[in-house]
């Protein structure tokens, strides 16, 4: 095994159990962040999640997680993960033109704004996580907007 695929290994066992630790988290929290609002920004507070910033603005973070996490485990958990924040970026981000981000996630206030980065890496890593037979995952290498380049 290589240093590098030992390295990955790592990452993804340390990736996974953050995941556990959040959704174990989640299901002791009483109404904090729950899985089909999207763009929560949480941290965890004993058994509690607080959100602490109330806008998504559609990053790509955790999408592109869940992309790295299913390539390499296959858990069809991340599939889910994907699907449900899919299906939140639908329901409350959509409007009739484009998608906005939101200021508030709690109320689901929508602001005049869709950043290009929703383009080209969120919706890309939703792709992607959607349609593994896209890319050859072993052949490209991602730079940090996403853009696959040929190794």
């Amino acid at each position: 095994m290589s240093l590098l695929t030992e390295k990955y290994r790592q990452v993804i066992f340390a990736a996974m159990k953050l995941i556990k630790k959040v959704e174990i988290s989640r299901f002791r929290s009483i109404k904090s962040a729950t899985i089909d609002e999207p763009g929560h920004s949480c941290v965890l507070a004993g058994s509690n999640m607080k959100i602490v910033e109330k806008g998504y603005v559609l990053r790509p973070e955790i999408i592109e997680s869940a992309y790295y996490l299913y390539h390499f485990t296959k858990d069809p958990r991340y599939l889910d993960m994907g699907q449900t924040f899919f299906n939140g970026i639908v329901k409350y981000c959509k409007t009739d033109v484009a998608y906005a981000a939101l200021s508030d996630v709690e109320e689901k206030t929508k602001t005049d704004r869709m950043e290009s980065f929703f383009l080209a890496e969120t919706l890309k890593y939703l792709y992607l996580l959607f349609d593994p037979e896209a890319l050859d995952f072993d052949k490209v290498i991602f730079n940090t907007e996403a853009h696959p380049l040929q190794m």
